[in-house]
């Protein structure tokens, strides 16, 4: 059984009519789901097993109205789930986005029989992420940037590439929010795989 990856992407939103000043929450995850980076946050882990994650310096305050987001990745030895147990104070909670994505990979330096589209680095990223993709033959490419609610951000390649186990698709931060996109590829010999990035503050 491989080993695969998660990243969720947790948004608190105040809907009081005053501030919120410093906050956690809490949530377990299944027995074979650890985390592992996190972002605009502060993790601590229970005796129990449990997760307590707290405010940074940036995001403490949160006006009515307002919302603040951070996130985590991690891995998993083949059986995912959603986090269990969300408590914002005395309150249930849902995550936005917990995504599953795979982390296999072929043998270095061999072409895959059609398409073939790599993690991204760095992933959460502040400026640019890099996708490495490999193509078994020469084909037309097009890679585009969608956000979370389906609506086509940008196009980052639309273009012919050679078969090559080399090729970088680059996405940079300018003009995009904090959030969770999808990177998806396709060729004309009709492949297509997608992959999750998330930008941070």
């Amino acid at each position: 059984m491989t080993s695969s990856q998660f990243v969720a992407l947790v948004r608190i939103t105040n809907n009081t009519s005053g501030f919120i000043r410093g906050w956690s929450l809490q949530f377990s995850l299944i027995e074979n789901m650890t985390v592992g980076r996190h972002w605009e946050s502060v993790f601590t882990q229970n005796p129990d097993g449990s997760y307590l994650v707290t405010n940074i310096e940036s995001n403490a305050c949160i006006p009515a109205g307002e919302n603040i987001t951070f996130g985590f990745d991690g891995s998993h030895d083949g059986t995912f789930a959603e986090p269990l147990g969300c408590a914002f104070g005395n309150q249930s909670c849902t995550f936005l986005r917990l995504v599953q994505v795979s982390n296999e990979s072929d043998d270095a330096g061999q072409l895959p029989t059609g398409l073939e589209l790599g993690m991204p680095y760095p992933n959460p990223f502040h400026a640019e992420t890099r996708l490495e993709l490999a193509l078994g033959a020469t084909s037309h490419v097009r890679a585009t940037l969608w956000d979370v609610s389906g609506r086509l951000v940008r196009v980052v390649h639309d273009g012919v590439l050679s078969a090559s186990a080399s090729h970088a698709l680059r996405v940079g931060a300018a003009s995009l929010s904090p959030g969770l996109y999808l990177v998806r590829v396709e060729d004309g010999q009709g492949h297509a795989e997608t992959r999750k990035i998330l930008l941070g503050r």
